[in-house]
């Protein structure tokens, strides 16, 4: 054979092993949910309120296009939340009292949350003071345009006793 026969055949071998293993991965369920994971998430969001990255946030909720989360589609939540840190400049979540409880399928999240913005000489209140719950479950997740998926922790529904988010922004 060949000199670039064998480079072929061993490109070719390397690609399978590596769709191999991204197959095996993808039929893992995700470990329990953990309190760590809990307060990554809650900083992860945080972060993207102060930097205003609603794809951030976004990465937490279902990809699921039918679930409703505050009584709002995923895509009626990606541009409320769009809209919201779009609005105002120096944002901020501040969180408090993170709890979390898990099983090997649901976890619930549950936290104290007040979103505000600075300004020269002023702080204002977008949202809160409110405690939000968060419902989690193991859901498919696509990647590579749909090629595998995998099984991710993900926020599936949520409970505010605050006033609707769907006034956030305006």
């Amino acid at each position: 054979m060949r000199k670039s026969s064998w480079l072929l055949l061993s490109l070719s071998g390397v690609l399978l092993a590596g769709l191999y293993l991204a197959y095996r991965a993808a039929q893992q369920t995700p470990e329990t949910y953990t309190p760590e994971a809990a307060h990554a998430m809650i900083a992860k969001m945080q972060d993207a309120v102060a930097h205003k990255r609603a794809g951030d946030i976004m990465e937490y909720i279902t990809p699921d296009p039918d679930a409703h989360i505050l009584d709002m589609t995923t895509d009626q939540l990606r541009l409320l939340i769009a809209r919201g840190l779009r609005s105002s400049q120096g944002m901020r979540a501040d969180v408090s009292d993170i709890k979390s409880q898990s099983t090997v399928s649901e976890a619930t999240v549950t936290f104290q949350l007040a979103v505000t913005h600075h300004e020269p000489n002023m702080v204002a209140t977008d949202y809160g003071p409110a405690k939000i719950t968060f419902r989690l479950q193991p859901v498919p997740v696509p990647h590579l345009l749909g090629i595998y998926h995998t099984s991710e922790w993900r926020i599936v529904a949520a409970e505010t006793t605050g006033l609707s988010p769907a006034s956030f922004g305006d």
